[in-house]
């Protein structure tokens, strides 16, 4: 099992009852469930069944399912639903009216949602799941294929984080060490020949060390994108958690780079939070 993908799409058909119904499943990344339901009008007990069926089903992102049915006889004329029409004028309306603005019906409304066949009534409801059904295993279908993307992708650039931390680790010992030599002979320098106590200057130098020492947050880094990984080969709802781990990682790569002198460290801590930022990206996507 792995991550899955917040994104996908899918079709489904069924013939019933002299009809043909063609359900059609959008799904793209947000951060709770969003259903919008648009088409042919529903009885409530089946709209309800079809809501927990998108909910169990895709569980997280904004989800727009459109439901067509059209009579297989060729039979069956139009019908204006004028209740629906004047609530949204005069919604509209009022919304214009209110904010100073001026906006189109054809912004909000489409003609699927005006008007249905003479046949087509709240009973006529069969086959209408099974549609929805086949829709969503499409949708699902899309959403672990994309998932498998986005697992080979993040899990490239964790590789990436845990190779420069490394090497900034590296850099960081090396510049501790560096910078307490710079220390010492600064301070003979400022002595001016004055007898200096062996034992405190080496005390002193080893607590300017000590706070300069990013053994503390490498191990944290560390730790954090064990987790990340882990997350990656669960199956679930993690986007949230992964999104969660990066930012803690954000905050000490942040740290490090606050306590980073050199030039070649200072570097490595921006291509580091560039990578960071490249993943946070790509798990804002992640269901």
């Amino acid at each position: 099992m792995m991550i899955k993908s917040m994104t996908g799409f899918g079709r489904g058909s069924v013939s019933a009852s002299g009809r043909h119904i063609t359900a059609q499943v959008r799904a793209v990344n947000g951060r709770f469930l969003d259903i919008k339901i648009r088409g042919m009008e529903l009885d409530p007990s089946v709209e309800q069944e079809i809501r927990k069926m998108l909910s169990d089903s895709l569980q997280r992102g904004t989800i727009a399912l459109s439901i067509k049915s059209v009579s297989q006889n060729g039979s069956g004329g139009l019908v204006f639903n004028r209740a629906k029409m004047k609530s949204i004028a005069d919604a509209v309306a009022s919304v214009e009216k209110e904010f100073d603005v001026s906006i189109s019906l054809g912004d909000v409304i489409r003609a699927d949602d005006l008007f249905s066949t003479s046949e087509e009534g709240e009973t006529q409801m069969d086959g209408v799941a099974e549609a929805v059904k086949k829709a969503c295993a499409q949708a699902e279908k899309m959403r672990k294929a994309e998932g498998k993307k986005l697992y080979k992708d993040l899990k490239s650039r964790t590789a990436v984080i845990k190779r420069s931390l490394k090497n900034l680790k590296k850099l960081a010992d090396s510049e501790t060490k560096s910078r307490s030599k710079k220390y010492a002979s600064k301070v003979k320098d400022l002595a001016g020949g004055i007898e200096i106590d062996g034992n405190r200057m080496i005390q002193e130098i080893a607590i300017l060390a000590e706070k300069a020492d990013v053994t503390e947050e490498v191990v944290r880094i560390d730790s954090h994108m064990e987790q990340f990984t882990e997350l990656l080969n669960t199956y679930g709802q993690v986007g949230k958690r992964l999104n969660f781990i990066l930012q803690e990682v954000g905050r000490e790569v942040n740290t490090v780079g606050s306590k980073i002198t050199s030039d070649t460290g200072v570097n490595r801590v921006v291509g580091m939070k560039n990578e960071l930022e490249r993943m946070r990206e790509q798990v804002q996507n992640v269901l």
